[in-house]
């Protein structure tokens, strides 16, 4: 019988996860794929087809090169198939795997209620899904992010030692995939120095070679790679942080993909109405959640004056509260004098949607059952609202092709493009180029000869990428692709 109700149990965290796949993995076409996404399958495809070991990654927007940790990490799924849908796809799964880490680790740290809300609300996060459907590396933060804290929780207050691996490798990659995981490299030193648990030598030796295959080659050979411009010359202050923070709980801000606030009112109209009031009390049950944590803190740092030992139960919520605060506070002081987008902050996904499901528990627990049942209630309609608003963007995304906005163009339309042009091509005997382009073009670039390896030898032949594709002919100007034999 108890085994029976333990299924049961289950059956909310299987649906959520079935709702976090569909959105996730399906009409995959509809993604979003320019150059960024375009030059990370190019040297996936060019490590796998016979290329050179790549000893870095993407351009950042700073001016310094990315490590290669996501390029590697793309090869997985490349093994079978460079195709960018099942590049993204993957992904997608791993943005799957964070929603149940979500679940799972939220139970374990505050109680089973919070950790379904708070997968609910990843789940169904429009900003949490559109980053989980692209070929980018801050989109595989989240499941990192939560090992780390998930990791720390079980090493610190469970004294579980078996967590301490998976912990110090996740918060190895963290920067590796974007310099904003040095905050999480940052967090985990300080409480594995704070309480020292006794792990044996040899973890850290298999964590200190992974850290090694990962960076040694990067930091030889591409370290001083690309200036430090501009971008770099100072830190401001900047409420984009917070405001942002904020945005990934909902679907605000989302005038940034399509081209400006009026456009998204236009093309959604009074759709995403109840998708505002649902985002709108979400912002303000995340704000308050943070009020309580911060005052849960508060009276722990009481405790640590009486008893160092008494502090370790309350380990995770600290966590939590540090993890925010020092990611808040280095996008408050370090902007690198440049905007910051909601990508930027993906990295506090997990601690956001927490703090907003602790907010929602703790009212349900003073509320009589009459109002605990409306308030449950309106957590699945905010979810439904949430769904329907990603269902309607997906929607126009396919009846206009995309959005003028950073969106641009979506994958499926571009190849449309590249397809009709391979089919005027049949004749060729060697792969079309594109003459007439510019660096900007280097999604269709990719396509082109990807599509046309596939057509003519049904196998990937490798071929050189680099930073600067498409930009050595000065000549090239923007203007309508042509097509011309080579």
């Amino acid at each position: 019988m108890r085994a029976v109700q333990g299924y049961y149990r289950l059956v909310p965290i299987a649906f959520i996860l079935m709702v976090a796949a569909f959105l996730r993995l399906t009409h995959s076409g509809l993604m979003e794929f320019k150059g960024d996404e375009a030059v990370a399958a190019m040297m996936v495809a060019d490590a796998l087809g016979g290329g050179e070991w790549l000893t870095h990654g993407l351009m950042s927007s700073v001016g310094i090169y990315n490590p290669p940790v996501f390029i590697y990490l793309m090869m997985i799924p490349g093994l079978f198939s460079v195709d960018p849908i099942h590049l993204a796809q993957f992904v997608g799964l791993l943005n799957v795997g964070a929603v149940f880490l979500t679940w799972w680790f939220g139970r374990k740290i505050f109680n089973e209620r919070v950790g379904l809300m708070a997968a609910l609300f990843f789940a169904v996060s429009p900003w949490a899904v559109i980053y989980s459907r692209k070929i980018w590396a801050q989109d595989c933060i989240p499941i990192f992010s939560l090992l780390v804290i998930g990791g720390l929780y079980e090493l610190i207050v469970k004294e579980d030692r078996r967590w301490f691996l998976p912990a110090f490798i996740a918060a190895g990659l963290l920067p590796g995939l974007h310099f904003s995981g040095l905050f999480a490299a940052f967090l985990f030193g300080v409480f594995v120095l704070a309480f020292r648990p006794g792990v044996g030598w040899w973890r850290w030796a298999v964590g200190v070679v992974v850290m090694g295959l990962m960076y040694i080659p990067y930091l030889l050979n591409h370290a001083s790679s690309g200036g430090i411009g501009k971008s770099m010359s100072g830190a401001r202050m900047s409420v984009d942080a917070v405001i942002y923070a904020g945005q990934i709980m909902s679907h605000f801000g989302f005038d940034y993909l399509v081209g400006g606030q009026q456009s998204i009112y236009q093309t959604l109209g009074n759709k995403i109405i109840a998708a505002d009031i649902a985002g709108g009390i979400l912002i303000m049950a995340f704000v308050s959640g943070g009020c309580l944590l911060t005052k849960q803190v508060w009276t722990a740092g009481k405790r640590l004056k009486e008893e160092k030992g008494a502090i370790r139960p309350d380990a995770a919520r600290l966590l939590c509260w540090g993890w925010l605060v020092l990611s808040v506070k280095g996008y408050l002081w370090l902007s690198l004098d440049k905007q910051i987008y909601p990508h930027y902050l993906i990295i506090l996904y997990p601690i956001q949607f927490w703090l907003a499901a602790v907010a929602v528990d703790w009212m349900l627990e003073r509320v009589g059952k009459s109002w605990a049942r409306v308030a449950k209630a309106f957590v699945v309609l905010a979810a439904s609202a949430e769904i329907l608003f990603v269902g309607v963007f997906l929607r126009q995304v396919d009846l206009r092709g995309g959005f003028e906005g950073d969106y641009g163009v979506a994958y499926k339309h571009k190849r449309a493009i590249v397809e009709e042009m391979i089919s005027r091509a049949d004749g060729m005997s060697a792969a079309p180029r594109m003459i007439e382009s510019s660096r900007d073009d280097r999604e269709y670039r990719y396509l082109l000869l990807w599509l046309w390896q596939e057509k003519q030898t049904r196998r990937l032949m490798s071929f050189r990428v680099t930073e600067n594709f498409g930009q050595s002919d000065t000549s090239l100007r923007r203007s309508p692709l042509k097509l011309s034999s080579p």
